[in-house]
């Protein structure tokens, strides 16, 4: 039975490409090492086995997300979850990159005019009405304290505008976006999403430099009250508590499952990976773009990027694996 730091977990079966399977999911290894990225998290796995043996960890933690759980969310860290506001301990919730509120605000600033009509706007108001699509869908604005998607939201943005244009890398960074949206994959959507981003990025117009961290978060609260905002564990390992060592990337049709991160914890004495259920990007587009297939596709664009983005502004040189039903493969 293979081991992680001495600890048992479920047997994994290996297939061809590195590619392995444990239970009803099988984890295929993305070919793309990230290093392309610019954060200060860089301790990948020390070699294929123990790549393999933490992603087979992390898939034996996959959990059905409760119904009452669904419309939620958490953020794509790894770090161990503490409580809710409302002092309940965090369930198991689908993963994004700063939560549905920070990546459907992405989506929204993407889409522009098309979903504002002014998007010059104020910024509170711009949140506002993001949260209030977001309801309008079925989906529960959620954020977490001290979310570094949320308060760096201007500079994700405009490392999306480097890693593009600018990096060593820009070829790699391009092709993970194409590769991950796949059928969804549109360059027309794309060049659009790109063009407006370079313009938006550097204008203080849009109130990036004002509050974006607390406008976001008094959106959570005034959408969903203290269930929608919880906290996590901030120790003194690695980057503000991050020790991530992969990122999972969760496809549609894994369904309402999600990492267990505490679990995870457990098995593996405190490895963490980022995780992200790409369904609810999905979601997403669509309560932005509502019955306009362009913004929609707009929108997941702009999720894809800045999912891509946010792990890059985090963390370098990480293994990725995308996961996917054994079914489906």
């Amino acid at each position: 039975m293979p081991r992680v730091h001495g600890l048992e977990i479920a047997d994994f079966e290996e297939l061809d490409g590195g590619a392995i399977r444990v239970g009803d999911y099988i984890a295929e290894p993305l070919d793309d090492d990230m290093s392309w990225g610019m954060g200060a998290i860089d301790h990948p796995p020390a070699d294929a086995a123990e790549n393999q043996q933490l992603t087979a960890a992390a898939l034996t933690t996959l959990t059905e997300v409760e119904p009452s759980e669904q419309a939620l969310s958490i953020c794509t860290d790894g770090r161990f979850l503490l409580t809710t506001e409302s002092g309940l301990l965090v369930p198991v919730r689908p993963q994004l990159v700063g939560a549905s509120m920070v990546m459907g605000f992405a989506m929204a600033e993407a889409a522009g005019e098309a979903f504002y009509g002014d998007p010059t706007k104020p910024i509170d108001e711009r949140a506002e009405q993001t949260a209030d699509a977001l309801v309008a869908a079925g989906i529960m604005p959620s954020t977490h304290i001290q979310c570094g998607a949320k308060k760096g939201f201007r500079d994700i943005q405009s490392n999306i505008v480097y890693l593009t244009d600018y990096s060593p890398r820009a070829a790699a960074y391009r092709e993970r976006n194409e590769v991950l949206l796949g059928d969804s994959y549109s360059p027309v959507s794309d060049v659009a999403f790109l063009d407006a981003l370079r313009e938006r990025s550097g204008d203080d117009e849009y109130g990036y430099d004002t509050n974006t961290p607390d406008v976001l978060s008094r959106a959570v609260a005034n959408a969903t009250g203290p269930d929608g905002t919880y906290s996590l564990v901030e120790d003194d390992r690695g980057v503000h508590g991050h020790v991530e060592k992969a990122v999972l990337r969760l496809r549609p049709e894994v369904g309402q499952v999600a990492l267990d991160t505490r679990l995870l914890a457990r098995l593996t004495n405190g490895d963490q990976v980022f995780g992200n259920n790409d369904g609810q990007l999905d979601v997403l587009a669509k309560a932005i773009g509502g019955d306009d297939a362009e913004v929609v596709s707009l929108a997941r664009h702009a999720g894809e990027h800045f999912t891509n983005g946010g792990h890059g502004t985090l963390a370098k040189n990480l293994p990725t694996w995308v996961i996917r039903l054994a079914t489906a493969a």
